[in-house]
């Protein structure tokens, strides 16, 4: 009986344990889950409290600053505390939330951010009242646009002779010496195909004889290599530009957008640029101070051009069932006469075609007339918006791939993207814009910045930073952390020496996409020396490359057994005109300006040039072949 009872006792006693036990969890749970709750309504509501707060104080600091000079910076800041107080004062009445100390310092904290987008107009205003402007240029394949922020504050583009934003990238050469730019070289170019240069920026740092540039192949890398950005850069300079730096397209619209969008909540942006002749894709996460390219991806041989070529692809086959006539049939002739009409032909056809194009962005239909086209035939096509986007439809498509690919570049889904940006004159077409909306879930696309004038907003921006010494301390816009948009490595993966007693590694660095080494974009070489004798494979090497804010490229390699290390800093010099070059062609530039009595923008204006050009491009090599970066023929490999 005894041992019943005390087993009687030890199950009560363990049922009650078991009982207090589960009610202290669930009493536990219940306080952590109150607790939680009410954490997350407290997040919820400040949260809330916050974007009110900065509403208000947006409103009330923009009427206070409209019209006004701030001598110092110090004086704004006065305002800005002012209306930080009066917008906290105001939402919390509204909203009739009490704040503790901890709350109220952190809102005050919180606006701190808000303040950057004034602080960023004082230093643009600073900065600018220098005798230099700050100016941005697009240097774009098919449309240049030049943006200037002068004394004055003020952003301004600087229009063509036609009053456009953008001027075409066109130079035609006469006989007689001269030249004429921008639309009257792209109105005449049928009539000079051989001494008209187009698509320029595809020619960029190549010299004549480079196998890419003759055959124009398709895999160029997406992005301006060493050697063209250089002579980007040496074409700067013997214009009489002072190059600060040159920017992605993509990272310098996203400026723009900062400029429009000042948000101090962070946002994934995605940049779509579709221009002329390439195609830009960008992930950019954007906050208060900062500006983050997460990935990148394009394409630069897909653009407007592109679908202009399919347009006039229909147009041929169209005027070949009407009236018998191939319009391509003397375009591989080795009559020089007869293809040089070829290319005439196909060059006014592609002029109305483009026109075209940009009707039907507006219009359900349009007809490409060209009288004359040839003896005694006109040609007369009417082309549908439904006929002109199942003729591009797989450019489209092939588009929303580049997109997919750069999400995945950012390690990011397409929900989590707030924004899109479009930029470039093709983001026009409506079709492109119907599938970037339903390719992002009905997501609203973002016109605030125009699509034409955003990259050269964006880079006078950044030149008016660099262009005053105040702009990086008041403006944290070194935060703007871009990715490098090919691929650079060595030849070979190296992590141990191979050979027994190996003193030395030579290490070869490249740039591109390819596996193969050698079909890369070689930059230098180095030897690491100093390796302590041992067997193969077991000395460790490391090899380290970092990009700095301009650009360069820095290498190097260290063994870690002593510490040895030797380094590369690769110089974009191969390819480059000398200073003494550069003065010559400056010189002749100056003197050309003095002859037709003005500045250098009226030798533009009047359309002339000097037989010291000529002799200079004798000098590249370029006489008698065709300057144009890509020839108005229909095959695949040569349009």
């Amino acid at each position: 009986m005894l041992t019943e009872k005390l087993q009687g006792d030890d199950e009560l006693r363990n049922s009650l344990l078991s009982k207090f036990g589960n009610f202290v969890s669930r009493t536990y749970n219940a306080v952590v889950g109150n607790i939680e709750n009410k954490m997350e309504k407290e997040r919820v509501t400040m949260f809330k409290l916050l974007q009110d707060i900065r509403l208000v104080y947006h409103d009330e600091m923009t009427k206070l600053c409209k019209g006004r000079d701030f001598s110092t910076l110090g004086a704004l800041e006065r305002l800005h505390r002012r209306s930080t107080v009066n917008a906290i004062s105001q939402c919390t009445r509204t909203s009739k939330i009490t704040l503790s100390i901890e709350q109220r310092q952190r809102l005050v904290a919180a606006m701190e951010d808000s303040f950057c987008k004034y602080k960023l107009e004082y230093t643009v205003s600073k900065s600018n009242q220098t005798e230099n402007p700050a100016i941005g240029i697009d240097l774009g394949t098919t449309y240049c646009c030049v943006a200037v922020i002068g004394k004055d504050q003020k952003l301004k583009v600087i229009q063509s002779h036609e009053g456009d934003d953008t001027t075409p990238s066109y130079v035609a050469f006469h006989d007689d010496g001269s030249h004429v730019i921008g639309q009257t070289a792209k109105d005449e170019a049928y009539r000079h195909t051989e001494n008209t240069v187009f698509d320029a920026k595809r020619m960029i740092g190549r010299r004549m004889g480079d196998p890419k540039l003759q055959d124009d192949i398709k895999f160029w890398p997406f992005t301006v290599i060493e050697h063209e950005g250089a002579a980007t850069v040496d074409a700067g300079e013997m214009a009489g530009f002072e190059v600060l730096t040159i920017l992605n397209e993509p990272t310098a619209a996203a400026i723009a957008y900062k400029m429009e969008h000042f948000s101090d909540i962070p946002k994934k942006v995605l940049v779509y640029d579709l221009g002329g002749g390439t195609f830009d894709v960008a992930v950019l996460q954007t906050g208060a101070k900062v500006i983050d390219v997460l990935g990148v991806d394009g394409d630069t041989h897909l653009g407007g051009e592109d679908f202009d070529k399919n347009l006039m692809q229909e147009c041929v086959r169209v005027f070949k069932q009407q009236t018998g006539i191939d319009l391509l049939k003397d375009k591989d002739s080795q009559v020089k006469q007869k293809k040089e009409e070829c290319r005439r032909i196909l060059r006014r056809l592609q002029s109305h075609s483009e026109k075209a194009k940009r009707q039907l962005s507006s219009a359900f239909q349009a007809t490409i007339t060209v009288d004359g086209i040839v003896p005694n035939k006109d040609l007369n096509v009417v082309i549908t918006r439904t006929q002109f986007e199942e003729l591009n439809k797989a450019l489209f498509q092939k588009t929303m791939d580049v997109v997919d690919k750069a999400l995945r570049d950012a390690k990011i889904t397409k929900d989590q993207v707030d924004d899109i940006l479009l930029v470039g004159g093709s983001t026009r077409i409506p079709k492109i814009r119907d599938m970037l909306t339903k390719h992002f879930n009905n997501k609203s696309l973002s016109h605030s910045v125009h699509p034409d004038v955003a990259v050269a907003y964006g880079a006078a921006v950044q030149a008016a930073l660099l262009n005053g010494a105040k702009g990086d301390t008041l403006f944290d816009f070194e935060s703007i952390r871009d990715v490098t948009p090919m691929a650079l490595g060595v030849e070979a993966i190296i992590e141990r020496v191979s050979g027994r007693n190996q003193r030395a590694v030579e290490i070869n660095v490249y740039q591109g996409e390819d596996r193969v080494a050698k079909h890369n974009n070689f930059l230098g070489t180095f030897d690491l020396e100093g390796i302590p004798p041992n067997e193969a494979g077991m000395e460790s090497l490391d090899v380290k490359m970092e990009i700095d804010k301009m650009g360069i490229l820095h290498v190097t390699a260290v063994c870690n057994s002593n510490r040895n290390s030797n380094s590369i800093t690769v110089q974009a010099k191969k390819g480059r005109l000398t200073e003494t070059e550069k003065k010559e062609i400056r010189t002749a530039i100056q003197a050309q300006a003095k002859k037709n009595g003005g500045e250098g923008q009226n030798a533009a204006e009047n359309g002339s040039s000097t037989s010291n050009y000529e002799e200079w491009f004798k000098g590249t090599g370029i006489e008698g072949k065709s300057t144009s970066g890509r020839n108005f023929d229909l095959s695949d490999e040569e349009f």
